[in-house]
């Protein structure tokens, strides 16, 4: 006898509360819905939508009327460890490609390439962490396997965009998909047997997104400013020393990373051209003028580690430890932003301008 709406949702909701009960520990349910199977633990659950965080890192969100049955399954959720992690994007992608394992990456890549990604991948966990760890601030250890996607060709990643509901613009390259915790990206002619610059830049970009959104820098299950993810991403594009020292890269590193990491244009009158207040409030600039938001965020966050890097971490944990799956409405931004520089927004701008004055 098919079960209406309601019955559904009172069911699942009957079944959420059971949970309440289990001992400590992250409870492990299967799902089965439209024919998938799914197991993995609660993140957030309601009538209208369940979200369950798969052994692989992969977020589910799930309606309670598709359910078709579930059930609590003994033990307790955790992560799978990389060689299942490996067996199973072997499974997913089959004999068109090869899967690559290095200290902290997976990296599935077509097989008749070598894998020219996995050392800059090294090289950026490296960078990332020892910047975090020249400045004393900790950060959360790795729970699921990082997996980097490399596909045969750029026509391949727009699709692969458009079928994860993303924007396949026309200077994309590459991206980080918070859902599957992925990095996609696209093989690119080498030279000289290495990767090209802008394919080295891309990557490290992404990947930056995909370490801090693994590692609790940026909150995976909450809301991040835009300039504020974006700002930290374009700090690690280059590869070089001075990021995991902290100190400032030079302006030729900066100008190479900003024009080729998805054609982002860094003049003076772009990072001019949006106030410090507008990027406070809401991420609308984004698409307004993409590219003067994301050499904005760059130009900010530079001057905010070089000036004021102790108030630029507290402000990072301030928005990492908001509520999982709430909104970040315009006077909660503006109150933490103010809580970590100071309610004189309009010095700090000053301050800002002057400093990118200096640092041409």
């Amino acid at each position: 006898m098919q079960r209406s709406v309601v019955e559904k949702v009172c069911f699942f909701l009957a079944g959420w509360a059971v949970l309440q009960t289990c001992p400590a520990g992250d409870p492990l349910i299967e799902v089965h819905i439209e024919g998938r199977r799914i197991e993995g633990t609660p993140l957030d659950w309601s009538p209208r939508r369940v979200t369950l965080l798969t052994p692989g890192g992969v977020r589910e969100d799930i309606s309670p009327v598709a359910v078709e049955r579930f059930r609590q399954l003994n033990g307790i959720f955790a992560p799978c460890s990389q060689r299942q992690a490996r067996r199973q994007v072997r499974s997913e992608f089959g004999p068109a490609f090869s899967v690559t394992a290095t200290e902290h990456y997976l990296v599935v890549h077509p097989r008749d390439s070598r894998d020219l990604w996995g050392p800059h991948l090294e090289t950026l966990y490296r960078d990332f962490h020892g910047f975090f760890r020249h400045h004393a601030c900790s950060v959360e250890k790795v729970r699921f396997p990082l997996v980097v996607i490399v596909l045969p060709s750029r026509d391949d990643l727009l699709r692969s965009a458009t079928r994860g509901g993303r924007s396949a613009s026309a200077r994309l390259a590459g991206y980080y998909c918070d859902r599957s915790n992925r990095i996609w990206v696209h093989t690119a002619p080498p030279t000289a047997g290495r990767l090209p610059l802008d394919a080295t830049v891309t990557l490290r970009h992404e990947a930056a997104h995909q370490l801090a959104f693994n590692t609790g820098i940026h909150p995976r299950f909450g809301t991040t400013p835009l300039w504020v993810a974006e700002g930290l991403a374009v700090l690690f594009e280059m590869p070089s020393a001075s990021a995991a020292v902290g100190a400032e890269a030079s302006p030729t590193d900066h100008q190479v990373a900003d024009r080729l990491a998805v054609g982002r244009v860094t003049d003076k009158l772009s990072r001019r051209s949006i106030g410090l207040q507008s990027l406070i409030d809401h991420d609308r600039d984004f698409q307004r003028t993409p590219d003067a938001a994301y050499s904005q965020s760059a130009s900010l966050t530079r001057f905010l580690v070089a000036r004021h890097v102790v108030r630029y971490l507290r402000y990072l944990k301030c928005i990492a430890s908001r509520p999982h799956f709430s909104r970040y409405r315009t006077t909660a931004r503006r109150a933490d932003f103010e809580s970590s520089f100071g309610a004189d927004v309009a010095r700090l701008e000053t301050s800002w301008k002057a400093h990118v004055d200096a640092n041409p």
